[in-house]
């Protein structure tokens, strides 16, 4: 079985649409906290559900997740609820950085 690399780009399609829904309730609700880095460019996220979950990765300079784990352990899927959480909160994060700064906002920093 060829391993596959997660992305920003790529984790919806490479991820089940029911994970990563689940992981989108977890990461409107706020149970995603922020980041730290570990060592330089391994990081981790604690996704608060019932219990606190860790999700460490690797990322890399192109853009892709490596080294991924969570201390939930579920490995039946390609990624966990909790990975896909902290996913869809990365790609909301970086979508708010490309975001073009509406009129209201440029007027309130005038």
């Amino acid at each position: 079985m060829e391993k596959v690399v997660l992305s920003l780009e790529n984790f919806r399609n490479e991820v089940d649409e029911e994970i990563i829904q689940r992981g989108y309730i977890y990461f409107r609700n706020g149970w995603v906290k922020t980041p730290r880095e570990v060592m330089p460019g391994y990081f981790e996220y604690v996704v608060h559900e019932v219990n606190p979950h860790a999700v460490s990765f690797t990322h890399n300079s192109d853009g892709t997740f490596t080294d991924i784990f969570c201390t939930c352990g579920d490995r039946a899927h390609l990624a966990c609820r909790h990975m896909a959480a902290v996913l869809v909160k990365m790609e909301e994060e970086w979508t708010e950085s490309q975001r073009t700064p509406e009129w209201e906002d440029l007027e309130g920093k005038a």
